[in-house]
C-alpha cells in the first residue's frame, strides 16, 4: 500500500481500515451534486472543474484518531441564501462521508469563492 498520507486510517480491536483520499473525494463530490441550493465545486478562480482536478476545490484532513475535516471551495446560485447553503451543505457532506466511509467528521468548512449566474442567464 502507497505511503499513509494518501490514506484515511482508521484501527480499531479487529484491525485497521484504510480509505484513500480519493475514494473520500469522491464521496465528498457526489454529496456536494446531490445537494439542493445550486451549490457546485469551484476550481482556482470559482471556475469549473473536471473529476481529475478535485484537490482544488476539496481537502479532507485527519487526525490521530480517525476523524476528518473537510474544506470544500463551492460556487452558489445566485440569489439562494449563502448561510443556510452551507449549513445544508455542511450536514450533506458530513453525513455522507460518516455514513459511507465509517468515519467521524470533526467540521465540513464551506468557501464560498463565486456567485453562479448561469440559472438567471437561462432565463
Amino acid at each position: 500500500m502507497p505511503e499513509n498520507r494518501d490514506y484515511i486510517t482508521s484501527t480499531d480491536e479487529n484491525g485497521s481500515i484504510s480509505i484513500s483520499q480519493e475514494v473520500l473525494s469522491t464521496i465528498v463530490a457526489l454529496a456536494v451534486s446531490e445537494a439542493n441550493g445550486g451549490v457546485r465545486l469551484a476550481g482556482v478562480n470559482g471556475g469549473d472543474l473536471d473529476r481529475k482536478n478535485l484537490a482544488k476545490a476539496l481537502h479532507v484532513t485527519s487526525s490521530d484518531g480517525g476523524s476528518v475535516a473537510v474544506d470544500l471551495s463551492v460556487r452558489v446560485r445566485y440569489g439562494e441564501k449563502i448561510p443556510a447553503v452551507a449549513a445544508a451543505l455542511q450536514d450533506t457532506v458530513g453525513q455522507a462521508v460518516e455514513s459511507q466511509a465509517g468515519l467521524s467528521v470533526d467540521a465540513v468548512n464551506i468557501h464560498v469563492v463565486a456567485l453562479d449566474f448561469s440559472a438567471q442567464e437561462a432565463e
